[in-house]
């Protein structure tokens, strides 16, 4: 029950509820836990020290957003929108390429292709199994930026492996699968509405419209690598 109340709170982005939880599962059922059960919890309740800690710093980050123009991404899905802020000055040439796809609709009609539950809803694949991207591939720019819930960031092959494309997935809990991204994978911005939409969809489910704007005064062409993809 205990580690079933925390992993909601997980599930729901509360970092301080998980630890008071597990903290209060070590100390009140010490003598019922094996070893290896003790060792789990305190693997799980270090992941959310960790990733308050982290989150902490992001509050930092985010006011520093607040005074910056950064581009605003609008996904309208079959289950409502979602609107994101991309992070600009953290992965430039990331965000170009989304944005220059976006200008083109390539993201139109694409479907949601994988969905794990209490981690991410993933698209943007024109392939629509998770095989296919933009024909070209990115460097990573994996920066101060980590995962939480709302993270929108950048799938690949392999992680800090010039491997970006097309295809980005959106975090939906807190959970220890999501924090564990943090530092290998590209985070390209965050949801600042709609997050229970993305919570609601479901591999099938459709992007049927993608827009862009507040953009900076400049042209947004990224710098690609070959990729085949």
């Amino acid at each position: 029950c205990y580690v079933g109340m925390a992993r909601a709170m997980e599930a729901q982005g509360d970092f301080k509820g998980a630890i008071a939880v597990y903290n209060k599962l070590l100390e009140t059922e010490k003598a019922k836990l094996t070893a290896d059960q003790t060792g789990a919890i305190k693997q799980l309740l270090d992941f959310q020290t960790k990733g308050l800690a982290q989150w902490e710093d992001e509050q930092k980050y985010r006011a520093e957003d607040t005074q910056k123009k950064n581009p605003v991404l609008t996904l309208e899905t079959t289950e409502g929108t979602i609107v994101v802020e991309l992070f600009e000055d953290d992965a430039p040439n990331t965000v170009a390429s989304i944005v220059n796809l976006t200008q083109k609709k390539f993201y139109d009609g694409l479907t949601f292709h994988r969905f794990v539950a209490n981690f991410v809803i993933q698209g943007g694949d024109p392939s629509g199994d998770g095989t296919g991207g933009a024909g070209y591939a990115l460097k990573s720019e994996v920066s101060r930026r980590n995962h939480f819930m709302g993270s929108f960031a950048m799938a690949c092959s392999r992680p800090r492996a010039n491997t970006e494309g097309s295809q980005f997935y959106i975090c939906t809990s807190n959970g220890p699968n999501v924090l564990n991204l943090s530092g290998n994978y590209v985070v390209a911005g965050r949801v600042g509405k709609g997050l229970d939409v993305a919570q609601r969809l479901r591999a099938g489910d459709v992007m049927t419209k993608v827009t862009v704007d507040n953009l900076r005064d400049h042209e947004y062409k990224p710098q690609t690598l070959p990729s085949g993809k």
